[in-house]
């Protein structure tokens, strides 16, 4: 019986299955469902990618659909990730003037032009649950605060 998901457990993990579906076929390779498994924090040892590869291979023909990587992400614990080296990353590369604040309206481009773009009104809503203050200015802080999935 699969595992029940909260609802947005299965959107991080159609999120991250959709970001590795490069051809858009609704299908991803054996290690396109590894590097899929990581990001959603299941990390997995070499000797463990190794016999997950072959299993795909074996019984999926080297191709998952999602509800194959569903159940394959069921079968895996999940470890906490640490992505705070990841959001400096991008704040930096969001800041600008390198003067520690990020434009709201710099967020805002970059969320509804790359990647899984996500709409204005949903930027609008963001905005307004984290108490964006009205001059747009973002520190790290709130930064991280908006980027907390939970």
């Amino acid at each position: 019986m699969a595992k029940k998901l909260g609802v947005d457990e299965q959107t991080y993990r159609k999120e991250a299955f959709g970001f590795f579906d490069f051809e858009k076929i609704g299908a991803i390779k054996a290690k396109e469902t590894i590097s899929a498994m990581r990001s959603l924090g299941i990390i997995l040892t070499s000797a463990q990618a190794r016999d997950l590869t072959t299993e795909i291979d074996r019984d999926f023909g080297g191709i998952v659909k999602f509800e194959q990587f569903n159940a394959l992400c069921d079968r895996q614990p999940k470890v906490a990730v640490d992505r705070s080296k990841d959001l400096k990353i991008l704040f930096r590369f969001l800041d600008d003037n390198q003067d520690g604040i990020v434009d709201g309206k710099t967020l805002r481009r970059y969320f509804t032009t790359i990647g899984d773009r996500v709409s204005d009104e949903e930027i609008t809503q963001l905005f307004i649950t984290n108490r964006v203050p009205v001059s747009g200015e973002i520190d790290f802080a709130l930064f991280c605060r908006m980027m907390d999935p939970n």
